[in-house]
């Protein structure tokens, strides 16, 4: 049968392929025109790898370019090693390759521990009021920091760009307390109890800044004072070191008042670590696989370090 088909294909007459038409060539001629791949190196060494599968027969260890960045972190990695050993060696840029690859992939078994570990992702509400929680805590750290390095007498409390964001809390603090006071003052509605008491505070923050309210609103010098380019005055620090109290016991007023967010998540984690504790499997293999590569860094980095 298979023979009688070669047969009908030797007899049957050569047939020319059809002329393309003149429309058919302008098209191609544009489609041409457009790309002809890319031209830069950097482009040229992602797309190089377009067609990998497995990688088990690979020429080289780096892995491929995506979203994850992780060909990026090991040319940085690499680079870095290059120089830190400053080895022309064949043998050891290998050791070199290989221990930049490995050094990437201890990175993503750390990032699937945590994975384990990690709760129920937040909603966006939620995530929302973690990073504002998050960030609450690092300016009430950093406002204690400065308050206790005033209090000392230290001319330079903190660096630029803390300096910076305790000027600006500090300044829209004045700002918005300005403001509130002069809105009560033109409201004539009555005011209850927690309204009255409110305004007395606004009102003795007023009566604590008195000529100095619009020099602690100029944040650029609040950003020198604090960073020792000009100097503060003693007036100056007593309202200083007072704003900075208020500060704090506002936002650790607003931290009490958002805990419960706190402690869900933590029981979101209790509650995965006790499912984790019943079936420690997954676990066990991350942190085996975790020691392997580890091992295998450490003997790599005293060859080159002999070397």
């Amino acid at each position: 049968m298979i023979a009688n088909r070669i047969a009908d294909l030797l007899d049957k007459p050569y047939a020319p392929p059809r002329p393309r038409s003149e429309a058919q060539r302008a098209a191609s001629r544009h489609n041409g025109a457009r790309s002809h791949g890319p031209k830069s190196v950097d482009g040229k060494s992602r797309s190089r790898l377009n067609g990998l599968h497995h990688g088990l027969l690979a020429r080289v260890v780096a892995p491929p370019a995506d979203a994850r960045g992780d060909d990026r972190l090991y040319l940085q990695i690499r680079r870095r090693l290059l120089k830190q050993f400053n080895t022309m060696l064949f043998t050891d840029t290998l050791t070199i390759d290989v221990l930049a690859a490995e050094f990437v992939e201890l990175g993503r078994i750390r990032k699937m521990v945590e994975a384990v570990y990690r709760p129920v992702p937040l909603t966006p509400e939620d995530a929302q009021v973690w990073d504002r929680l998050c960030a609450c805590r690092c300016d009430v750290r950093l406002l204690e920091q400065v308050r206790a390095e005033l209090d000392a007498g230290n001319a330079q409390p903190c660096d630029g760009k803390e300096a910076g964001r305790v000027a600006a809390l500090v300044a829209d603090l004045v700002a918005q307390a300005l403001a509130d006071l002069a809105d009560a003052d033109q409201d004539d509605a009555p005011a209850d109890a927690q309204d009255q008491a409110e305004l007395a505070q606004l009102r003795d923050l007023a009566q604590l800044l008195g000529p100095a309210a619009r020099r602690l609103q100029d944040r650029a010098r609040l950003t020198g004072i604090l960073t020792g380019e000009l100097r503060l005055h003693s007036a100056d620090r007593r309202r200083l070191m007072s704003l900075l109290d208020r500060l704090v016991t506002s936002m650790n007023s607003w931290l009490d008042g958002h805990g419960d967010l706190e402690q869900r998540l933590q029981r979101q984690c209790e509650q995965n670590l006790a499912v984790l504790a019943q079936d420690p499997r997954r676990l066990i293999l991350l942190r085996r696989y975790a020691s392997r590569v580890e091992h295998s860094i450490s003997r790599k980095l005293r060859a080159l370090q002999r070397d």
